[in-house]
């Protein structure tokens, strides 16, 4: 007998453990099977797809899906389903979370699918494919009879003891060691039940012992990984295996970079001490601020203060050593335009490498999707499921806050303008919206421009509205940025009065290429006093190698 999987994922860069833990978890129940796996990109045609997977005559096809690759997968898999009408459909994931039973009903092609965690279900479906007799002991199994009735098992889960039993998901040949990251999965389930997340409906919180991490990563840095996003949803969740992880990768794997979640509430000094203590560009931690607005929160079912999740992000952002990315939601209950820019432009202020605002999405089986209709929530009935009305957000006000989203990423979130946007959400109430609304009245989109292009533009909305010290911080990073010196919105000019003045001191780079045999040196001068740039064209790149002011 034999199994394909079907692994869509978003980019080639992407891989999803999903395959490799299932296949640990059916060896044991179901050994006789042969797996293989048919790996894509939700670009790829789908009768491309579709005539791999055929070509491997496989009697099962399974698949994970989630919401950014559901209409790939199921366009491959109807395809397939029309090349071998005998073959069985299994499929899981989080876009299984909710109610099956329509779906049962409207995809016929679909045999069976798992809600809730894969690998207590695999085994034993596969073990018994042809005696539907025993599928209601299968947890987590929804399926169609052959008379058209739904069957609904509950939730999957797997308890911590069977989780730590089963074998690692990288001794599995499926395991793919060849991608820029990796997936370390520590925790299953989620402490808290943020009301918008998947994780609500994951169970509790099951840790996988810190033996068996240190184990599996050592394995993988024997391998030569270096990069990993850890699968926890709340790193900090538990403050003494928090710092004991952190421990962990600080010592033997200094030279690695590790992703993590993490809560803007949970922050104990002993926490502070160890991300302190990080190697530098070691760390990258994603905040999942989303609002802070009380009655929000509440409505979410989330527990923490604003005042503490501002003093935890003041914290962190004024910490060198990482990077911190943090995460807005738009159109979640109780919050409204004004709430959504307000936390926007405090964010920016304290100055996070990355901020991502992003829209709500209704996800299947979350407890938000359940209450939308008393909440007033209206969402799109397809992937993503975004939000298009609530009480206090209506059409036109969601697609607004997508051009936002669009200028944080072109603006906010691009290394050399981001001191510039610091500065001008300090100086200027409201400066997002103001600067978005300029663009559009200027006849400017938010799809992707140069750097030039979007400097230059911010330089002159900055001369527009009296932002002085942000204008003089663009001419600035034009020439940090290696774009042409003497073109930029304040041209520079080729130094040509011998040794610098001698009052000049150091403020970027070596000092010591000056004396280089291939050194140029340009002086911008500004209202606010002089800087030159030192430029070695032996380095092949256009940007400077020493600053001085």
């Amino acid at each position: 007998m034999r199994l394909t999987f079907l692994a869509v994922n978003c980019s080639h860069s992407h891989t999803s453990l999903a395959l490799p833990c299932l296949h640990v978890a059916a060896q044991a129940a179901a050994p006789e099977w042969e797996w293989r796996a048919v790996a894509g990109v939700t670009a790829d045609p789908p009768g491309v797809l579709a005539a791999q997977v055929a070509e491997s005559a496989p009697d099962v096809v399974a698949a994970t899906v989630y919401l950014f690759n559901r209409a790939a997968v199921f366009a491959v898999l109807r395809r397939v389903k029309a090349l071998l009408p005998a073959c069985r459909i299994l499929l899981g994931g989080p876009e299984f979370l909710g109610d099956n039973r329509a779906l049962l009903q409207a995809e016929p092609w679909i045999d069976a699918v798992v809600r809730g965690e894969g690998e207590p279900a695999i085994g034993p479906w596969l073990a018994h494919l042809d005696r539907p007799a025993a599928w209601p002991a299968i947890p987590g199994l929804c399926w169609r009879d052959a008379d058209g009735g739904c069957h609904d098992n509950g939730l999957a889960l797997l308890t911590a003891d069977a989780w730590a039993a089963l074998p690692p998901p990288h001794t599995s040949p499926f395991f793919a060691h060849d991608r820029p990251f990796v997936q370390l999965e520590t925790v299953r389930g989620c402490p808290h039940a943020c009301a918008f997340c998947t994780s609500a409906r994951t169970g509790p919180p099951r840790y996988l012992p810190l033996e068996r991490v240190a184990t599996a990563l050592a394995a993988l840095y024997r391998r030569g990984l270096r990069d990993f996003r850890l699968i926890d949803r709340t790193f900090n969740a538990d403050p003494r295996r928090t710092t004991a992880l952190l421990r962990l990768f600080r010592e033997p794997y200094a030279d690695c970079h590790f992703h993590l979640e993490w809560h803007p509430a949970g922050l104990t000094a002993f926490v502070r001490d160890a991300l302190r203590a990080a190697p530098a560009g070691q760390l990258h931690l994603e905040v999942g601020l989303q609002t802070t607005v009380p009655t929000a929160l509440r409505a979410c079912q989330r527990r923490e203060t604003p005042a503490r999740a501002w003093e935890n992000l003041d914290f962190l952002c004024g910490l060198r050593n990482l990077a911190v990315h943090v995460d807005l939601l738009a159109g979640l209950p109780e919050t409204t335009p004004d709430t959504v820019a307000a936390d926007l432009e405090r964010l920016l202020r304290l100055g996070p490498d990355e901020i991502q605002l992003e829209t709500l999405k209704l996800l299947p089986g979350t407890p938000l999707a359940e209450q939308a209709a008393g909440l007033g929530l209206v969402a799109a009935p397809e992937p993503p499921y975004e939000i298009l009305r609530t009480p206090h957000w209506a059409p036109r006000d969601l697609l607004v806050v997508r051009d936002l989203s669009r200028l944080v990423d072109l603006y906010c979130n691009a290394l050399p303008l981001r001191d510039a946007c610091r500065l001008a959400a300090a100086a200027q109430p409201d400066f997002c919206r103001q600067f978005q609304e300029w663009l559009v009245r200027q006849g400017h989109d938010f799809a992707p421009a140069g750097l030039d292009t979007r400097l230059r533009r911010f330089h002159t909305y900055a001369g527009a509205t009296g932002l002085t010290a942000v204008a003089a911080r663009l001419e600035r990073a034009w020439l940090e940025a290696g774009l042409g010196p003497g073109n930029g919105p304040r041209p520079a000019h080729p130094w040509r009065g011998g040794p610098l003045p001698p009052a000049t001191a150091l403020i970027a780079g070596d000092a010591a290429a000056l004396a280089a045999p291939h050194a140029r040196v340009w002086q911008l001068s500004q209202p606010g006093g002089d800087t030159w740039y030192v430029y070695d064209r032996a380095t092949g790149h256009g940007r400077p190698v020493a600053i001085f002011h």
